[in-house]
């Protein structure tokens, strides 16, 4: 994981002190010690750039893997950066840390990984579902955490676990396991309004997007039903960053 650190201050000439038998040492002693330290901070800062470019890598990875199972890849692009970003804005509602937000944001845009088991007639259906269809397109949450959970990497398995609960309602009728209230992990939650506000919001092949100001009356009617009471009044308090959002990607999907 990404180590973030503080920004950097000037050491005090306590912290840099030559060591007692060093007081009366030499200049090309002294210049020695300056050049080991000149040296191990170099060493530092490199070391940081490093693993912020392996992190940036990590990123992409997971945003092409994300992107690589759906048909209509442009369209999911949009949905991925818009969705993943309404989990970051709630995620700094609920007061995560910089290092947690990062981690979801990215981790989130794995949700709908489990979409490769539904048939693409499916998929690109514009009319409405039968019953029997409904359900083979359900079972795209189980098998998204049955593919991820058992990935070593951190931000794989919380990609798992928000794709086998982001479609969990708060009055327990959704799901793949019917879970209620704080039964749902709470990254469930947050995904199931990020996903759904971004639903509402953008066009979809059986209807077309309704405006913020409508989306925002239909979530909150759901208040304690499909979302979680309090996580929702956050989101929707955040209603200009969320705006904001939109409108940076506003491509399709």
């Amino acid at each position: 994981m990404l180590r973030f650190t503080a920004a950097k201050t000037e050491p005090s000439a306590r912290s840099w002190r030559v060591p007692r038998g060093l007081r009366h040492a030499t200049p090309s002693t002294t210049q020695t010690v300056r050049l080991r330290r000149g040296k191990l901070d170099g060493a530092l800062h490199e070391l940081d750039m490093s693993e912020t470019h392996v992190w940036v890598l990590r990123a992409q990875t997971v945003f092409e893997l994300a992107c690589m199972v759906e048909l209509r890849p442009a369209e999911t692009a949009g949905h991925l950066r818009r969705m993943s970003c309404y989990c970051e804005i709630l995620c700094k509602q609920v007061q995560f840390s910089y290092e947690h937000c990062e981690l979801i944001r990215i981790a989130s845009q794995l949700h709908d990984v489990g979409s490769i088991v539904i048939p693409d007639e499916l998929l690109l259906k514009c009319g409405e579902l039968t019953p029997r269809e409904y359900g083979i397109v359900k079972e795209h949450a189980e098998a998204g955490h049955r593919v991820l959970a058992g990935c070593t990497s951190t931000v794989v398995q919380i990609g798992g676990l928000i794709a086998g609960s982001h479609h969990e309602r708060w009055d327990g009728r959704g799901y793949p396991k019917g879970l209620c209230d704080r039964e749902i992990p709470l990254l469930g939650r947050i995904a199931a309004i990020a996903d759904a506000f971004d639903a509402l919001t953008s066009d979809r092949l059986y209807r077309s997007a309704v405006p913020i100001a409508t989306a925002v009356e239909m979530m909150r009617e759901e208040r304690g039903v499909s979302f979680d009471p309090g996580l929702i009044d956050m989101f929707l308090k955040a209603r200009p960053e969320l705006e904001a959002v939109r409108h940076a990607h506003s491509g399709r999907g």
